[in-house]
């Protein structure tokens, strides 16, 4: 039987606002996506049976865990022949740091299946089944950079092919974020002037591309540093390595920094000892359609 290495790559927003609160209780956004080099490893066995095995014990076994709901709902959509596979899930991104680990593998599981299968599934399809999953799942099925609007599902492709050049830091204080709690609390700090991003700009040189983002910031930020002062502090030690921007990505809770320059590990290490530290890449769709699948 085959065996399949899945590389479920997660994002950062470079940029997040909320626009306001829907009928149905989400939250409009308005964010920038963006991939970057950091996986859970999926290996998919051909099996008589599903099964799934994850390294986290506190990660569901059920149908809230994003990947099994995914693979039911590819399953139930698919009218072809069908083949079951058991799943080794290993789980490098860390649970609520607003990287959207969760997302990743059931976009990553997507993703897979349809290729699996010859595509069966168009892109807008699969999009669908994505957003049937979760909002965020939307993005990383495409992966790459992209505006995000509505609950995050309408995409806005930036083409900037030249952005896998720059580094980005991550660090992960050991906290975990309920991004229920979030929204539910950040009204409070919304005001009216909140910033606009011009999407022309970001489609142009990265020199472009990098004077846009210094002005962007994320809505959360005044909340979860108020209930959080360790996540502020990240955030000023990284602003003092001075990047082209720094951020707290999603609802938190974890930081980054992204540079044009190579960053000393020793230098990072001395600076944010005690917490969970990446450096790494940012990803164009290309590089993930490259990368993200390999027959073992």
């Amino acid at each position: 039987m085959d065996r399949y290495l899945i590389k479920a790559y997660c994002k950062v927003n470079l940029h997040l606002d909320v626009i306001g609160k829907r009928a149905d209780g989400y939250h409009n956004i308005y964010t920038i996506f963006q991939s970057i080099d950091l996986y859970d490893e999926i290996t998919a066995d051909e099996s008589n049976e599903f099964r799934i095995n994850i390294d986290n014990k506190n990660i569901p076994l059920n149908n809230s865990n994003t990947l099994i709901k995914a693979y039911s709902i590819f399953k139930s959509q698919y009218k072809g022949k069908w083949q079951d596979f058991s799943i080794d899930l290993k789980k490098n991104i860390p649970i609520g740091s607003g990287l959207g680990g969760g997302s990743a593998d059931g976009a990553a599981i997507l993703r897979f299946l349809n290729e699996y299968y010859d595509k069966p599934f168009k892109e807008e399809q699969l999009m669908e089944f994505a957003l049937d999953v979760g909002a965020d799942v939307v993005f990383l099925v495409k992966g790459g950079t992209a505006l995000g609007e509505g609950l995050g599902e309408k995409l806005t492709e930036i083409s900037n092919k030249r952005l896998y050049k720059l580094n980005i830091v991550i660090v992960y204080p050991n906290i975990q974020v309920s991004t229920k709690w979030a929204y539910d609390n950040v009204k409070k700090h919304l005001t009216e002037n909140r910033k606009t991003i011009n999407i022309k700009n970001l489609n142009k040189s990265v020199k472009d591309f990098i004077s846009s983002l210094k002005s962007n910031n994320n809505v959360f930020e005044p909340l979860i540093f108020d209930f959080y002062p360790r996540i502020k502090e990240i955030k000023n030690k990284m602003l003092k390595l001075n990047p082209i921007i720094a951020m707290m990505t999603g609802t938190g809770s974890a930081v980054f920094g992204i540079f044009d320059k190579e960053i000393d590990p020793i230098q990072i290490e001395s600076v944010f000892g005690g917490n969970v530290v990446f450096s790494t890449k940012l990803l164009t769709r290309d590089l993930i359609k490259e990368n993200f699948l390999t027959s073992m």
